[in-house]
């Protein structure tokens, strides 16, 4: 139960080594994966992706959104298609990446880590070697991350997981595929990265905003932003929403501050997530929009 009450990747980058390889890196070649698990419906519309008819394509590729959007089928499909944005067929994986894109995953998305014009770049030169690479990452409150990688200004290559750690092996294997040793380059778990004796850490830890199985990214109010008004100290601002998970379930909204569970109030993150376990009633703080004329003077 809900009760209302109405209330109006930061990255360090040091030096990094050279990869000792004899020629100009290209693209990271992606790996394919199953669509484990995907509606066999959905698995046929996403091979259509690469028909080689243009209508059926589109007509495909449009279904695939309609079905996105719904949340009953939202997991299913954007589960297949980050499988699919890996694919042999070249055609299938640019039109999978761009089927992901199209579909509305906002509320999902957690803010500031989609930047498609502030892509995270470094260089690489010595012994030889002038490499440069672009990373754009995306999280979302439901666990899951995607990574698009671009080196030497080739074309970006997708990869996705549910969780960061999914991604991590993912966007290793490729680039054991593509022959850079674990020294060479190394995603890490927690979503950082090792370019030799370099590394690149990401300034937003999942473990201290998510609530997977609420499919939830909070984040503390409190009076040090100097915005936050004194009424919502102490709850947490729901940042992004998944369409799945107990809080959707729960009418629990984006941008809702989780007041109090049960009469109590979490000051961490550990604590929120053990209070709403057992949760019988959640107090919410919702500002409703309402529309307001202004006559200038």
């Amino acid at each position: 139960m809900i009760r209302t009450s109405g209330a109006a990747l930061l990255l360090a980058v040091v030096s990094c080594a050279a990869p000792s390889v004899d020629q100009r890196p290209g693209p990271i070649i992606p790996v394919p994966v199953a669509a484990a698990g995907a509606p066999g419906d959905v698995a046929a519309l996403i091979l259509e992706l690469g028909s080689e008819d243009y209508g059926g394509r589109e007509r495909a590729s449009t279904e695939l959104v309609r079905r996105g959007q719904d949340p009953a089928l939202q997991v299913a499909v954007v589960g297949a298609l980050r499988a699919a944005a890996t694919a042999s067929d070249p055609e299938i994986r640019l039109r999978a990446r761009e089927t992901l894109r199209r579909i509305d995953r906002s509320d999902n998305l957690v803010p500031g880590t989609d930047r498609p014009e502030s892509p995270m770049s470094f260089s690489v030169s010595g012994a030889g070697v002038e490499m440069s690479v672009k990373f754009w990452q995306r999280l979302f409150a439901d666990g899951s991350a995607e990574l698009e990688v671009e080196v030497n200004g080739g074309p970006r290559e997708l990869f996705s997981g549910s969780s960061v750690a999914e991604l991590a092996s993912r966007v290793n294997e490729a680039a054991r595929k593509r022959g850079y040793s674990p020294e060479q380059f190394q995603m890490l778990e927690n979503g950082g990265m090792k370019f030799g004796g370099s590394t690149i850490t990401s300034g937003e830890p999942g473990r201290d905003h998510l609530l997977r199985d609420w499919g939830l990214w909070v984040s503390l109010a409190s009076r040090s932003d100097g915005l936050t008004p004194p009424a919502v100290w102490g709850g947490w601002v729901v940042q992004a929403r998944a369409l799945s998970g107990k809080a959707f379930e729960s009418g629990i909204q984006l941008r809702d501050v989780l007041l109090e569970v049960d009469g109590k109030k979490a000051s961490t993150i550990q604590e929120l997530a053990s209070l709403l376990n057992q949760a019988r009633e959640i107090t919410v703080v919702r500002s409703e929009p309402r529309r307001v004329v202004l006559t200038p003077k």
